[in-house]
């Protein structure tokens, strides 16, 4: 019994976490005119509502794009890859030199916010640990989860 209960709390997060999936005619028409205006000429678009979010996974000119919108359309964040050359030497450096020198980066991340602030995300990564390290445009750590 303690099994099937494990396993099924475990199929609920799991659930909980990647969201619903939502199929494009689906979509509030807000959020649909608000993505249509951001973003013309994508390929590949992978709706799901989390937490009451629309998020949507798409590729435009061969680059992989995440972006969230309330309900109501707003737009609340996108995310799109980087390079590790386009990342400042100094914070490569930073990096070399922190507490995660001994992980390996496995992606970076230009996030735009609603906000009057952007950002770098660089994800690390050793073994099975994964975090991400937050910077703002000066290259100031801002955070890390």
């Amino acid at each position: 019994m303690r099994i099937f209960f494990s396993i099924t709390l475990c199929l609920f997060f799991t659930f909980e976490v990647s969201g619903q999936k939502i199929d494009t005619a689906a979509l509030p028409e807000n959020v649909r005119i608000a993505f249509g205006v951001m973003f013309k000429e994508t390929k590949n678009q992978k709706w799901n509502l989390v937490n009451n979010e629309y998020i949507c996974r798409f590729t435009k000119q061969g680059k992989k794009f995440k972006i969230t919108f309330s309900p109501q359309g707003q737009w609340l964040m996108t995310i799109s890859p980087l390079k590790k050359k386009d990342i400042q030497p100094e914070l490569m450096e930073f990096i070399k030199k922190s507490d995660y020198s001994k992980y390996r980066i496995y992606r970076i991340d230009h996030v735009e916010t609603n906000r009057p602030s952007k950002s770098l995300r660089v994800g690390l990564k050793k073994n099975k640990n994964k975090v991400y390290m937050y910077y703002d445009e000066k290259g100031v750590r801002v955070d890390t989860k």
